[in-house]
């Protein structure tokens, strides 16, 4: 199977697995939203800041250089997960004991309870990183869909049911061990690799070599997350925190639905089609010409109606989320096209730049800090945003520079889009401002939601956009076909 072929194929798998996960999250977010309130859900979130430090370490840090590489040794695999397990382990274990003065920190006891069981999680789960690295190398991510899809049922469950009988933040964390335990055993079953000792200094060498840049670019994009969250935790408390994760993550959640099945495949793609830059030059204009145009919309669409659906959909005590979601939700007009320039760089062995670009943005928002300590939560919202967007030309331009795929190129090709999404705004917010006020959230939406479809369909219609979105299906039908017809002669 050709490399576009398989990519377009592990692309729908991966969105059959981000939308399910989605389903399955929204079901059990939104009853827990509804029972726990901000404050645990911020508790959560200042826990996951410690062990986003060992992430910048252990998992992917280590992993990538195997699903990089174009040839893998038995001693590179074996150096990757020991080395991996027994940082994870050393790092986990420290931060758990550090339990009591990280909660006397934050004022909060239930954080002092729930940090040992999370790092039992992050311990688990690094078991299975490896294992991981493996299927997605292969682009099998259909068994990793699959096996998300089944480990994602039960802890729902869990989440559900421990709430229901009043664990509080217990529901999250019995949660979380439940997916992390199914995760792992289940990626084990699905691959035929075991660890042994056969190694050798070189495959030390080699991993450090490659992943050197890579735990630097994770360390840096760490901090660049965590910045905002420990400052306002620190000025402003776990219920700001809350609101803050919680608008961070409907901003997230659809732009993942979106871009991340293409962000998860990419790296691995460009890394096969490196030598070819006219192709990927092509493969990249196809694929934004496609994202901006369901992107765009999405974003200022979820803008206009976030006013009625947030407080219908999350409650009362969530009323506070609904101007800091309509910013972190802008964010997604960046991610549009700019999302997939780190993993193209990476694709293309630019290990160094990521930690340029993500270097910078760590200074910026440090520098964006007043803006916190000043405004709370909408100020750490928008010192993110204008984090992203001023480092987007910056990782443009390094895409540039190693295929000649710059940000004029990723402004110009959603131009069109962004054009219609942008009078589908205009429209939708005028309609909502004329109807009645006393209307029924609910009745809002369904009048606001058609008419805006409906005005950016026409918009592509007259703009011709309809014409490029066609011409770009047709492009992966015929990678797909010529794929077929190339296994038809095989046989």
């Amino acid at each position: 199977m050709n490399v576009i072929a398989r990519s377009v194929r592990s692309t729908a798998w991966i969105v059959a697995d981000s939308w399910i996960s989605a389903a399955l999250g929204a079901v059990s977010y939104l009853f827990l939203i509804r029972i726990l309130g901000p404050e645990i859900f911020g508790t959560i979130a200042i826990a996951g800041l410690f062990f986003g430090a060992v992430g910048t370490f252990v998992g992917s840090a280590l992993t990538e250089s195997i699903q990089q590489r174009e040839e893998v040794e038995t001693g590179h695999l074996n150096m990757t997960f020991w080395l991996n397990s027994s940082l994870c382990f050393v790092l986990a274990g420290l931060i758990a004991a550090a339990a009591v003065p990280i909660g006397a920190l934050f004022g909060s006891e239930a954080l002092t309870k729930v940090i040992p069981a999370l790092a039992l999680a992050a311990l688990i789960s690094s078991f299975g990183a490896l294992p991981r690295a493996l299927l997605e190398r292969k682009l099998q991510h259909d068994k990793l869909a699959a096996l998300n899809a089944l480990a994602g049922i039960p802890s729902t469950i869990v989440a559900l049911g421990m709430a229901w009988y009043g664990f509080g933040v217990w529901s999250l964390v019995g949660s979380i061990l439940t997916g992390t335990c199914l995760g792992t055993l289940g990626v084990w079953l699905m691959v035929d690799w075991r660890p042994g000792l056969a190694m050798e200094r070189r495959h030390f060498t080699d991993l450090v070599d490659f992943n050197r840049n890579t735990v630097l670019t994770n360390a840096l994009g760490y901090a660049d997350d965590a910045i905002p969250r420990f400052t306002l935790a620190i000025v402003a408390g776990e219920r700001a925190v809350g609101l803050f994760d919680l608008a961070m993550q409907i901003s997230s959640t659809l732009s993942s639905a979106i871009m991340g099945p293409i962000g998860e495949v990419a790296m691995n793609t460009i890394a096969r089609l490196q030598s070819r830059e006219d192709h990927v030059r092509e493969l990249l204009h196809r694929v934004f010409t496609l994202t901006t145009s369901i992107m765009y919309p999405a974003v200022l669409g979820v803008v206009v109606v976030a006013p009625f659906a947030l407080p219908l959909v999350l409650g009362e005590a969530w009323l506070d989320v609904v101007l800091p979601a309509q910013l972190a939700l802008l964010i997604g007009l960046r991610n549009a096209s700019g999302d997939l320039n780190i993993a193209i760089l990476r694709g293309f062995g630019e290990s160094s730049a990521p930690v340029r670009i993500l270097g910078i943005g760590a200074v910026l928002q440090i520098l964006f800090t007043p803006l916190i300590i000043a405004f709370g939560t909408i100020g750490a919202v928008v010192a993110v945003a204008l984090r992203v967007f001023a480092t987007w030309p910056i990782s443009a331009m390094e895409v540039h520079r190693v295929c000649k795929y710059g940000m004029m190129r990723q402004v110009s090709v959603g131009l069109p889009a962004l054009m219609a999404a942008a009078i589908m705004t205009v429209a939708t917010w005028g309609l909502a401002i004329v109807l009645p006020q006393g209307w029924p959230s609910l009745l809002m939406i369904g009048v606001v939601v058609p008419f805006g479809v409906a005005v950016y369909g026409a918009c592509l219609v007259l703009g011709r956009q309809v014409q490029r979105l066609r011409a770009s299906v047709n492009w992966f039908r015929v990678q797909m076909r010529t794929h077929d017809h190339q296994a038809a002669v095989a046989v």
